[in-house]
């Protein structure tokens, strides 16, 4: 038996350890503070160590809200994509992180110009800025920055069912999660669950990704290796979306017949009377369910403006993503069959 114990907190629960068998817990990063020492063998306070376990399961929750502030940095990343002939095609990306949640991330073409730029605001949501168009294009995309989730831990890394190993990157240890898929689509020379994404955390930079490797088919599609890492908040600046006006989502629907409260019939034309067929209608749905937009895209030539005549007459009903009204992009079929 032990001359001695500690009360310590670890992965937010109390524990109670030897003295002996522990040397400068403040050394072993699972141990988030040391709550309290036993001097000796004193045996007579039972009463007063439950409770102090039981303070301890309390405080576990307000401490690991204190911890959920995400780390702050700017993390730049070559991207490498391998498409399906071989060639491949490699951009920058950097990464912007605030530690409120709030991100940003660039991604750059070779020559400098910008493929995509995200950004991601705190309380507002996230967008996608088209800075040809000047215009905010709204995503219910949320970055894993931004989600309540608690920040890693070697720990809880090593925990998840999906840690593969740990590996050497940048300088950090990383523990590597590998997410698997079917692959088999079907086809008997494919095994049945083949790699999909290994992902590649580091606890010192939250929730975000150090690198990330993507597979298609079992084989290397995709891979954001890290190269720079800078610590600290990203400029105020940088992280908010320009002043752009922000164009309504839309969304895609596929066949919307069934969505339609209203659909008047086409009139037949008249020159058209012995011709039959299906006409398919694209259209645009606005945020109240009314036909903004409609051209045929297949049919009979004779029937296509009938068909668009009676489709920009519908009414469908209208659609919410995530509680707000969105525009919705599909199509209406049309049937022209004789009686």
């Amino acid at each position: 038996m032990s001359e001695g114990a500690v009360v310590a907190l670890r992965a937010g629960r109390a524990v109670i350890l030897p003295t002996d068998t522990v040397y400068g817990l403040c050394a072993l990063p699972e141990y988030e503070d040391v709550l309290y020492e036993l001097k000796g063998r004193d045996r007579s306070k039972p009463l007063a160590l439950l409770g102090l376990m039981f303070a301890a399961q309390v405080a576990a929750p307000v401490l690991g809200h204190a911890q959920a502030t995400h780390p702050a940095f700017t993390l730049v990343s070559r991207l490498t994509v391998t498409r399906p002939d071989g060639k491949k095609e490699v951009y920058e990306e950097t990464r912007y992180v605030s530690s409120n949640g709030s991100v940003r991330a660039i991604s750059k073409k070779a020559d400098g110009s910008v493929s995509s730029d995200y950004v991601y605001e705190r309380g507002r949501g996230g967008f996608f800025v088209k800075h040809g168009d000047k215009k905010l294009v709204k995503t219910w995309q949320t970055p894993p920055e931004a989600s309540d989730a608690p920040l890693p831990t070697a720990e809880s890394l090593r925990a998840d069912p999906d840690f593969l190993r740990t590996e050497q990157v940048l300088g950090y240890t990383a523990y590597v999660i590998l997410k698997v898929g079917s692959g088999a689509g079907g086809r008997k020379d494919w095994p049945a669950y083949v790699p999909r994404d290994e992902i590649y955390y580091a606890p010192e930079l939250g929730k975000t990704p150090l690198k990330e490797v993507h597979y298609e088919q079992g084989k290397v599609a995709r891979v954001s290796a890290p190269m720079n890492v800078v610590f600290g908040e990203p400029d105020a600046a940088v992280m908010k979306a320009p002043d752009y006006e922000v164009a309504p989502t839309i969304i895609s629907g596929g066949i919307l017949n069934g969505k339609a409260v209203e659909k008047p019939a086409p009139v037949w034309p008249k020159d058209a009377r012995e011709v039959t067929g299906t006409v398919t209608v694209r259209i645009l749905v606005d945020e109240e369910g009314k036909v903004i937009e409609a051209k045929a895209v297949s049919g009979p030539e004779l029937l296509r403006q009938a068909a668009v005549d009676a489709a920009y007459k519908a009414r469908l009903s209208p659609t919410r993503l995530s509680g707000q009204p969105v525009r919705v992009q599909g199509v209406l079929v049309y049937n022209f069959m004789s009686q």
